[in-house]
């Protein structure tokens, strides 16, 4: 084993991360698609099931990250250490606290399907069924995954982000296909989302541990190689993780089952819709940014903090350009765009509008600094991370209960998040991801801020006057809208967005697909 083990490759993470996004991109287009072939076919009440059920579950992979949260970077640190004697002893360490972890998974698990109605408020009794059952495909299939997580870490130690995308894209292709059959084959149920996920995803976590034991044989449980003092380091590093987690996502477990106890189905769908996009669009951007996170572990280990600066500026802008290429024209064009998507469903245009607004504006400021994580869990500074997030997600919250509690319904609950992000997140984290970065503000709006913004700032001179002005009345039409603001993003984007180097990888990257294409 050589320190090529863990390369530093600006080509190889750009190649990944356009596997990655190519990938995603898939599946938002299954998600798009789906939400709205639900909200038309099936009750309002049952559609509300997704979410619902999908909240309380959300905080179940908490209860394994503070085992597992550090076992991918401490494994990449092994190899960028040259070590990889010590990737089995981490593996080895940490499986039978995962194996725990699951048993509690389950428990909790049986007791939520139990007693789902002491937890959610349905006005249909016809639907608790459904509601448990679902449940009981989740649980069991997140219990699964943690058990088993470390060891399909091979592909991304080794930073084969290309063979991870196309592993995802077979499980997504699977999973488009049972849908499909159990939809239009079986009946048009909600619950057919729940077993088609749970499926694909199974099947997938299995293939990805073939392939990784290939690329990693040291990723083995071998009961002579557990370490309790390697248990407690990854427990201990994992825990701040956890916390920032469970923080990060107390307002999806939270307000979906306030709106609901405290509203109606209607509010849980508003809300649903409103924040799909910006939930979406962060899986979007952490998982182009993945390809990241080995070489700046790698970075650390070589003491190379001029490097992990620079990660941290390319990234945040990179993240930016993936933000508000979606952002901007949903903004722009966001009546034409929910007059077409909300046509003959429950939901109007007008209810959905203002929420929709909020949510896609909080990604602009998200983003601006979304590399703050990565680069702590890669330098080992999870705790401040943690704390500041625990301080704008818990102010959120605060306001979030209190809007519903006033009866504001979905526009509360989203406004309580938007002040948390666009006020709060700012004032906390922004400052604490340059400390961590060792970086000023002045190279950050200089490297990050300004060439993140540019091509989506001269796109919506296009996309702004469109949706004011233009009469849009079809989907090709709106396509044709977003296109042409899009060509102007693409051209800013190459002049002002990308630096000189950039542009020349980008070249010899094209010429690369080229040949290949030709051979």
């Amino acid at each position: 084993m050589t320190e090529s083990a863990v390369p530093i490759s600006r080509q190889r993470a750009v190649i990944g991360a356009i596997s990655s996004v190519s990938s995603h991109a898939i599946n938002i287009g299954v998600l798009i698609w789906l939400q709205r072939h639900l909200l038309s076919e099936v009750p309002l009440e049952e559609y509300a099931l997704l979410p619902l059920v999908q909240a309380p579950l959300a905080i179940v992979p908490i209860i394994s990250m503070t085992f597992a949260a550090g076992v991918g970077r401490f494994v990449v640190k092994a190899y960028a250490s040259d070590d990889p004697g010590r990737v089995t002893t981490i593996v080895s360490s940490i499986t039978p606290y995962l194996a725990a972890a699951s048993g509690v998974v389950l428990i909790l698990g049986g007791i939520l399907t139990w007693q789902i109605e002491a937890v959610l408020d349905f006005s249909s009794r016809d639907l608790i069924g459904d509601a448990q059952w679902m449940i009981a495909l989740l649980v069991s299939g997140t219990a699964v995954r943690i058990t088993l997580g470390p060891l399909t870490l091979g592909p991304y130690a080794r930073q084969r982000f290309v063979l991870i995308s196309a592993m995802e894209l077979g499980g997504q292709a699977f999973r488009l296909v049972l849908l499909l059959f159990l939809l239009f084959g079986v009946s048009q149920r909600v619950i057919w989302v729940v077993v088609a996920t749970v499926a694909s995803e199974t099947i997938l976590l299995f293939v990805k541990i073939a392939v990784s034991r290939f690329l990693a044989p040291e990723l083995k449980v071998r009961r002579a190689a557990f370490d309790r003092n390697t248990a407690r380091e990854l427990i201990r590093f994992g825990s701040w993780t956890a916390v920032r987690r469970i923080a990060d996502l107390i307002l999806l477990v939270v307000t979906p089952i306030l709106l609901r106890n405290m509203g109606s189905a209607q509010a849980v769908a508003i809300y649903h819709l409103a924040t799909l996009p910006g939930l979406t669009l962060r899986r979007f951007a952490l998982r182009a940014l993945s390809p990241l996170s080995p070489p700046i572990v790698a970075m650390h280990v070589r003491n190379e903090p001029d490097r992990i600066r620079a990660a941290f500026m390319n990234g945040n802008r990179y993240a930016l350009w993936a933000t508000t290429f979606v952002c901007v024209p949903l903004i722009s064009l966001r009546e034409p765009t929910l007059a077409l998507y909300l046509h003959n469903t429950p939901l109007t245009p007008a209810s959905v509008e203002l929420a929709l607004l909020l949510c896609l504006t909080m990604p602009l400021i998200e983003f601006a600094m979304v590399m703050t994580g990565m680069v702590a869990n890669a330098i080992g500074k999870e705790r401040p991370v943690a704390i500041a997030t625990v301080i704008h997600r818990g102010g959120a919250l605060v306001l979030v209960v209190t809007f519903v509690l006033l009866g504001w319904g979905a526009i509360g609950a989203v406004l309580g998040s938007w002040i948390g992000v666009m006020v709060l997140r700012p004032m906390v984290s922004w400052p604490l991801g340059l400390r961590i970065a060792k970086a000023g503000w002045g190279e950050w709006f200089g490297r990050s801020l300004v060439p993140g913004f540019a091509p989506a700032l001269a796109g919506a001179v296009v996309w702004a006057p469109i949706g004011v002005w233009v009469p849009i009345d079809s989907w090709l039409e709106l396509a044709a809208a977003f296109f042409a603001g899009a060509i102007v993003f693409g051209v800013v984007l190459y002049l002002r967005g990308l630096t000189a180097s950039e542009r020349r990888d980008l070249h010899t990257l094209v010429g690369k697909l080229r040949r290949l294409s030709r051979s």
